[in-house]
């Protein structure tokens, strides 16, 4: 047999394939696509991470078998694998599960152990800046939801500036050049266009802009009649109930009057400095007004749903 023959005999083979392709697939997750966990928040801000959650029984026997599940079904996608998992793990051994349970309900003992050592461990600046990257990550994440929220009702969306009519205009020019570069000429020639020649793409951007405010204010009313108050621009500007600061945020308000001309990241870092020294018998008293004002906002907010969604309910209700 030539080796054009052997070649072709073994691509006819369906086994031979499959095992081809699970070795690169093997090959490519090990070495190029590795797995690169997400960062915690004390991670992002140069702080020892807080101990890792102990995984669930059901995720421990997942992880043990899922080797041996993937190498039985070569051909398997990630969803079925795990189908196939769930049903292992169904008829499994109760004596098998109960030893899994125990070994959870010690290794979470240990976690909570650990978790209280941390918590006493970590001072109060780096407390305060974890709490404040959290409120950081929570807003940055209902924003992002309440846009696609905003996308999936039909929100008009706003024209872009004559800049880019002009740059759209110039894109069957672009060819094969990478788009950088395009965009740096397309600038470029702008700046060089007469204002005679960029009336004409502000004319298009006039048009569209009150095309946009047209559809924008049907729109507005169309939310506001279905109780979406939230999402509409009165009901982001609207002074609806906003959530307490921190324990250090009361005490930097106290000091302002001590500020005098000194610049503010300047005030604020020696704040913070004074905050980390002071004896918790001091900061009670900080700690108390936060406590109180929180107590406050959440009767405001009550009710379930997220954040926005709670707050959305008040303004309807108070508008």
């Amino acid at each position: 047999m030539t080796v054009f023959q052997n070649v072709i005999a073994r691509l006819s083979n369906n086994s031979y394939i499959a095992n081809y392709r699970c070795s690169l697939v093997n090959r490519i997750s090990t070495s190029v696509y590795q797995y690169t966990p997400k960062q915690s928040v004390e991670e992002k801000l140069g702080i020892e991470p807080r101990p890792k959650r102990p995984s669930t029984p059901f995720i421990t026997f997942v992880s043990q078998h899922r080797p041996i599940i993937t190498q039985q079904n070569p051909h398997a996608s990630p969803q079925e694998i795990v189908k196939l998992l769930t049903e292992e793990w169904k008829k499994l051994d109760e004596s098998v599960k109960v030893k899994l349970k125990t070994d959870f309900k010690k290794d979470w003992q240990d976690y909570i152990n650990k978790c209280t050592e941390y918590d006493n461990l970590l001072s109060p600046h780096d407390r305060e800046n974890i709490e404040k990257a959290k409120e950081e990550a929570q807003y940055v994440k209902e924003k992002r939801l309440l846009k696609k929220q905003m996308k999936d009702l039909g929100c008009p969306k706003r024209p872009g500036s004559s800049y880019l009519y002009f740059m759209k205009s110039k894109l069957p020019e672009r060819g094969d050049t990478p788009f950088l570069e395009f965009q740096k000429k397309v600038k470029e020639d702008w700046k060089k266009l007469p204002e005679l020649q960029k009336g004409r793409f502000e004319q298009l951007y006039h048009k569209d802009m009150d095309e946009y405010r047209q559809k924008m204010t049907l729109w507005t009313k169309k939310m506001e009649e279905e109780g979406k108050f939230m999402l509409t621009k009165k009901g982001k500007e609207s002074d609806g109930p906003k959530k307490p600061g921190s324990s250090f945020i009361y005490f930097m308000k106290s000091r302002l009057l001590d500020r005098g001309e000194t610049p503010y990241k300047e005030f604020q870092l020696k704040l913070r400095e004074e905050w980390a020294n002071m004896p918790d018998s001091q900061k009670k008293k900080f700690e108390e007004l936060r406590n109180k004002e929180m107590e406050e906002y959440k009767v405001k907010i009550g009710g379930s749903g997220s954040r926005k969604e709670r707050n959305a309910r008040v303004r309807v209700q108070e508008s």
